[in-house]
């Protein structure tokens, strides 16, 4: 394919568990990259570009404006993480990128008018480029532009029995999308609407993390050691804001920056005390674990998940905080959060349970740095489709990974670093009833003893990384007596 330029909700799910299913102990498998065209530093110039992001109302104020204008939910994973990460790498070559929340509604000549402020006087016959980031189902176009769909998307988890949608299946885009960019080349290519593939093209190297690495070299990444200075107060100022399930507040949580949730929330206060006072002692200074919940995902195990930590003991008696990251909302989506606090509130015997696990949001990249010395380990679900991205951000910060049960049908590749992969050992039939008509998933699962034994893991994850911590530490402190 050539890149030069040539310009002129999801719905209430029903789960049902199975009983526990034949399977084998997860086997990685380094796929060999596939040859793929690289998109060239030609394509972006000379040309006026857009992208446009699956929304949920937030940024809707103007038809057109610059995406650095843009207010971020949660730019840590997902379609706006792909926004941010775009928005750096092109502002990197000099390049500008726009933002419109809604770029079906281009059609008349007239409506044009808002792209035309920033178009130069001896630019006039600038092209238009729209670059589609986001869920393949949630394609929209730009009539008028060349349409790109840029996917983070890998392998998706087909539904049983025949599609009632053509768009349902994740893997079919409309037919005005003539190519598609990708991340990385292991990523399920995209058909267009009859049957007919999309010419595929690959970003350059470290592009789904140019956010974060620019965010990285402005402040640098705090390590283990420095965890006892990080408090909610300063979370907050950065970006990053935290409540427990028993204090979720959903109109709280629909804000842009929900600095009162961070400011009301004793639990989350009460998890940073506590940890300091572990650090002081010689445990690890944090033991939270980041949790990356992508809620377009039809066929997600994590609900579930959740539900089933809370119900056990494990979490109870094990040191470590779960923190679930939601990504990737939409308008069809804004209520799964509000509804699994609610079934965990209604289903849950033990109120302290609630108190220990957390939900959170990070709006600006000033919060980037601390994630390291925040978090033992990231926990990735095996089938969410965009997997990769989110671990790729995950190695970009240095957080050590773990990978709950993936398919073993599902490749993964050596460019990523992956600390272990739990396979599952249980499946689950959800029901999902969307815009896009009802289907059922047959979804790889944990049960509770693979369950016990993440926990487990991630507590050996925790004391190696606290390890050379400590231990830097005391060589300091060694150095500053022997002075």
């Amino acid at each position: 394919m050539s890149c030069s330029r040539n310009i002129k909700t999801v719905g209430k799910i029903r789960q049902i568990v199975r009983p526990k299913f034949e399977t084998q102990r997860q086997k990685t498998t380094l796929a060999p990259a596939p040859a793929m065209p690289e998109v060239v530093p030609a394509f972006w110039r000379d040309v006026l570009l857009a992208a446009s992001i699956p929304t949920n109302g937030a940024g809707c104020e103007s038809a057109v404006k610059p995406a650095a204008q843009y207010s971020y939910r949660q730019r840590l994973f997902g379609f706006e993480a792909q926004l941010s990460a775009l928005s750096a790498m092109l502002s990197g070559i000099g390049q500008r990128l726009l933002f419109v929340p809604a770029p079906e509604l281009f059609a008349a000549p007239s409506s044009y008018r808002p792209f035309e402020r920033f178009i130069a006087p001896e630019r006039s016959n600038v092209g238009l480029v729209h670059l589609r980031l986001g869920m393949a189902r949630h394609a929209r176009l730009l009539k008028g532009a060349r349409n790109v769909m840029l996917s983070a998307e890998a392998e998706i988890l087909p539904p049983l029995g025949p599609q009632s949608h053509p768009f349902a299946s994740g893997q079919v885009v409309p037919s005005g999308f003539a190519e598609q960019f990708v991340y990385y080349p292991e990523q399920m290519p995209l058909r267009r609407f009859g049957n007919r593939e999309c010419a595929r093209a690959v970003l350059p190297a470290g592009a789904a993390m140019t956010d974060v690495r620019e965010a990285l070299a402005r402040h640098p990444a705090m390590e283990p050691a420095e965890a006892a200075e990080i408090t909610p107060k300063l979370c907050a100022a950065r970006g990053l804001f935290g409540c427990s399930f028993a204090e979720f507040d959903a109109e709280e949580w629909r804000g842009t920056e929900p600095a009162r949730m961070t400011a009301h929330s004793a639990d989350w206060r009460r998890a940073f005390a506590l940890a300091r006072e572990s650090g002081a002692g010689g445990m690890p200074a944090h033991p939270f674990i980041l949790l990356a919940w992508n809620l377009g995902n039809p066929a997600s195990m994590l609900p579930a998940l959740v539900l089933r930590l809370c119900r056990s003991e494990h979490l109870r008696n094990s040191p470590l905080r779960v923190v679930l990251f939601p990504f990737n909302e939409t308008w069809e989506t804004a209520q799964a959060v509000p509804q699994l606090v609610e079934q965990v509130r209604n289903e849950t015997l033990r109120p302290q349970i609630l108190r220990s696990i957390f939900l959170a949001r990070l709006s600006r990249p000033e919060a980037l740095p601390l994630l390291p010395a925040l978090f033992a380990c990231g926990w990735i679900e095996g089938a969410d489709p965009e997997r990769f991205f989110t671990l790729a951000r995950l190695n970009a910060l240095r957080i050590p990974a773990m990978m709950l049960a993936s398919p073993e049908e599902f490749r993964f590749s050596s460019t990523f670093a992956l600390h272990q992969t739990i396979p599952p050992d249980e499946e689950l039939r959800l029901r999902v009833s969307d815009q896009f008509g009802e289907r059922i998933h047959l979804v790889p699962s944990l049960s509770h003893r693979a369950l016990a034994d993440v926990l487990l893991r991630s507590e050996e994850m925790l004391r190696q990384r606290f390890i050379p911590a400590r231990q830097m530490h005391h060589a300091e402190m060694f150095a500053i007596h022997a002075a």
